[in-house]
C-alpha cells in the first residue's frame, strides 16, 4: 500500500545516508503498520531493524513499539 511504500523509501534513505535515528523511526513506523495489518513476520523484522538502528545510534530502549511486538521479536532473536 502507499504508506508502506513511503516507509520503505524512508528506510532506504536512512540506510543510504546513515541517519540511524531516522532509520529506526522509519522501521518502527513500518513495523507498527505491518502489525496493524496482521503481518506479524514483517512487523517483527521491522522491529528488529528499528531496535538495531536505535542501538547503533546510542538509544538504550524503545518504549513506543507495542509490547507484544517487542516480546515476539525478543523471543525470535533469543533462539
Amino acid at each position: 500500500d502507499e504508506a508502506m511504500h513511503h516507509y520503505q523509501c524512508a528506510i532506504g534513505l536512512g540506510e543510504t545516508n546513515r541517519t540511524l535515528h531516522l532509520l529506526g523511526l522509519a522501521n518502527q513506523r513500518a513495523g507498527l503498520l505491518a502489525f496493524s495489518q496482521g503481518r506479524d513476520e514483517a512487523a517483527q523484522q521491522f522491529a528488529r531493524d528499528a531496535q538495531r538502528a536505535y542501538s547503533q545510534w546510542g538509544a538504550t530502549s524503545i518504549e513506543s513499539i507495542p509490547g507484544k511486538l517487542v516480546e515476539r521479536t525478543s523471543a525470535l532473536t533469543s533462539t
